[in-house]
């Protein structure tokens, strides 16, 4: 997990920061049977709200950059939208799968790709 946030853009120190946090506020699960973490979407996400500057507007930027794809009939994928944006591909990823959990789009994501916009609402393409 740390390598993986490491090539994302996160620090060891955000990290550990994040597990600690986490752990505290009995948002994560150890697994005792090998070295892997249970963190659930909300969690996640109140965890970025909270410590990661610009959350919102970044947000705000995502669902831009949907919008613009709809209306000029691209699927995007996350790691387009995480270079365009220059942030890590990971806080992309979460903000696109927020969205989906919300069915305010359709994501597709085969193993090690990224993940893939297959639906827009309409109330995201015009905003």
């Amino acid at each position: 997990m740390i390598d993986k946030a490491r090539q994302s853009g996160f620090s060891d120190e955000e990290v550990t920061d994040a597990l600690i946090q986490l752990n505290q506020e009995s948002d994560i699960v150890v697994s005792e049977l090998s070295p892997t973490y249970s963190l659930s979407r909300g969690a996640f996400d109140t965890f970025l709200q909270e410590n990661v500057m610009g959350y919102y507007p970044l947000k705000e930027q995502v669902v831009a950059e949907l919008g613009n794809a709809a209306r000029e009939g691209r699927k995007p994928e996350s790691t387009l939208i995480a270079q365009k944006l220059q942030r890590p591909p990971l806080l992309i990823e979460h903000i696109l799968q927020v969205l989906d959990a919300e069915r305010r789009i359709g994501t597709v994501q085969h193993i090690g790709g990224p993940l893939i916009v297959t639906w827009i609402a309409p109330e995201l393409k015009y905003q």
